[in-house]
């Protein structure tokens, strides 16, 4: 820690830490994956920027910020721990809440369970459905019908592109070579 300079401290893919004074306003880098406990305690930061990449946000990670009043936090955040956002203590006393505290994120999201769970105002954001994948595809067969899927964003859960049927693929006659052929008598062979 000593021998690392001053403001945002990483150890590898986790913001650990600040050292000196925080600015107001600050960006977390992009690749960050998780932001430690403690990381930015009773620190001066009025706003922060985390990016899509953050997944896990820590116990008091910003705890007694006081002068952050509201937080944005991205679709892709898998768990946001306890007294993490929106909480300070005055004296020793109990974890108090930041009066007014706002939780910005997307519906169904870590982010509003959060707000939820603590009383927090949700604010819901609209997502630009960057972050997709594609759910419920099948391939066509000769006798069955396919689906080319659906394209959801992982983010919001909103089927951004809906997908189509894929008609059965049938057989070819091309596929068949002819042994024998069929005649009134006698069946053919292939």
């Amino acid at each position: 820690y000593a021998d690392q300079p001053n403001g945002v401290i990483y150890l590898d893919n986790f913001l650990y830490g600040y050292k000196a004074n925080c600015p107001d306003k600050l960006s977390i880098k992009a690749g960050t994956r998780g932001i430690a406990a403690y990381a930015l305690d009773n620190s001066s930061v009025s706003e922060v920027t985390i990016p899509d990449s953050v997944e896990y946000i820590n116990e008091y990670a910003f705890y007694t910020c006081t002068n952050l009043k509201s937080v944005e936090i991205p679709g892709n955040i898998k768990e946001i721990g306890k007294y993490a956002f929106g909480y300070y203590e005055k004296d020793g006393s109990n974890p108090l809440k930041v009066t007014d505290f706002v939780i910005k994120g997307y519906v169904g999201s870590v982010a509003e369970q959060y707000a939820k769970d603590n009383g927090f105002e949700f604010v819901p954001l609209q997502c630009s459905h960057i972050n997709t994948t594609v759910v419920n595809a099948k391939k066509a067969t000769c006798t069955e019908s396919g689906y080319t899927g659906d394209k959801v964003c992982t983010d919001c859960g909103t089927v951004v592109k809906a997908g189509s049927k894929i008609n059965a693929l049938g057989h070819k006659s091309s596929d068949w070579i002819v042994d024998k052929k069929a005649t009134a008598n006698a069946a053919g062979a292939k």
